[in-house]
């Protein structure tokens, strides 16, 4: 099966061209990696893999046997005009939003409450219209590279060996983005607090299929002493990536410049929902509020879908590997210091919102699920655990 067809058919449960886009980006990471590798060697990139990440929620469960697993919530109708992408799975998050509405006018649209639970910390986005003029095909990515090598036959099976990254991302996107880093040698420390543990844990099998590999400190960012102690970690760290909102790196006096003044070297990447700078930057929302903020869930007639899984998170996340990586690649080429770099939910979902129509949501995933669970079984994808064990891009697929 083509890369082109194999990708168009794995679009299920999410917009059309989500998985084509998914390739794209992870054969981005795989020409940095290539040259990491220190190795003339081209790396192919597998869709299926690539699309067993974006559905990972849906995989793990059919690799389990489990029918269900924790679905993005469908779109909410507001009292007045618009549907809603509510977020509220955390503790009091659905008593607040009630007390939230009892402020508004009876008839509240969706626009004027969207606006008013961002004022209250809350993941509420309106769905919006796709933008006008998306008639383009579905994206098609080019076809893979072919190579007669593959990782640890005669390259260096760990590129990033001897890379040290803090980790302080939580749910989906970051974590991947410092999973893959870690599958490939770095040396990978997430920070996390036990009083406000990473949301992800409430998944257990997907919070584990994104922590493999890494060690932990607990530090709680609220204390100064804990603050202190991060210092000290990234002035001897090669690589930190967060996935806070704009405004706490800055509060927390670690700004890209403070960051560049404790290590000069330092690479750093920042996966927030909206893109710093945007009226939305400081907007609290996860991957099914910038499906919906991106128009992606708009069926047309007035009518809006929720994805099957939050894949404007690994489609993050997969920017944000990409991003480290030739972050590390234009540093080996240049006694250039260290750089920072934004990559946004909104910014790697976006391009989807050009595609013409929302099929793919459509498409029930459940057995494409499966199918990529026996696709994926005889290359070795899942090990005994019924884990993610390999990475999603190597040589010699083809």
């Amino acid at each position: 099966m083509s890369t082109a067809t194999a990708a168009g058919t794995l679009d299920a449960g999410v917009p059309d061209g989500t998985m084509a886009h998914g390739v794209a980006l992870a054969g981005r990471a795989a020409r940095a990696l290539a040259e990491l590798a220190g190795a003339p060697v081209r790396v192919g990139v597998d869709p299926d893999a690539v699309a067993a990440h974006v559905l990972l929620p849906a995989v793990l469960a059919a690799q389990r046997g489990e029918p269900l697993y924790a679905r993005p919530p469908a779109p909410r109708r507001a009292p007045g005009p618009g549907m809603l992408a509510a977020d509220l799975g955390a503790p009091g998050d659905e008593d607040a939003y009630a007390r939230l509405l009892s402020t508004l006018p009876p008839g509240a649209g969706a626009g004027a409450i969207e606006v008013a639970a961002q004022l209250w910390r809350l993941p509420v986005v309106a769905y919006r219209g796709r933008p006008a003029g998306a008639t383009r095909p579905p994206l098609a990515p080019a076809r893979p590279a072919r190579t007669d090598r593959a990782f640890g036959a005669g390259i260096d099976a760990s590129p990033l060996a001897g890379v040290r990254v803090l980790d302080l991302t939580a749910m989906w996107a970051g974590p991947l983005a410092t999973w893959l880093l870690a599958t490939f040698g770095a040396e990978v420390t997430k920070v996390e607090s036990a009083v406000r543990p990473d949301g992800m844990r409430g998944q257990p099998a997907l919070f584990a299929a994104l922590d493999r590999g890494k060690t932990h400190v607990d530090l709680d960012l609220r204390h100064a002493a804990a603050v202190d102690e991060l210092r000290e970690r990234i002035a001897v760290a090669d690589v930190v990536v967060d996935s806070f909102s704009p405004r706490v790196m800055p509060n927390l006096g670690l700004d890209p410049s403070a960051l560049r003044r404790l290590q000069p070297d330092l690479v750093s990447v920042s996966i927030p929902a909206f893109p710093p700078g945007s009226p939305q930057q400081q907007w609290v929302s996860y991957g099914t509020g910038v499906h919906a903020f991106c128009g992606l869930g708009d069926l047309g007639g007035g009518r809006y879908a929720a994805p099957a899984v939050a894949y404007p998170d690994p489609l993050a996340g997969l920017a944000g590997f990409g991003a480290v990586l030739h972050a590390l690649v234009a540093a080996g080429r240049s006694d250039a210091s260290g750089a920072h770099v934004d990559v946004s939910l909104v910014d790697a979902a976006a391009p989807l919102a050009q595609v013409a129509g929302p099929a793919g949501l459509a498409r029930p995933v459940e057995p494409v699920a499966e199918d990529l669970v026996l696709r994926l079984a005889g290359r070795g994808f899942f090990d005994a655990a019924g884990l993610p064990a390999a990475p999603l891009v190597a040589g010699g697929l083809r």
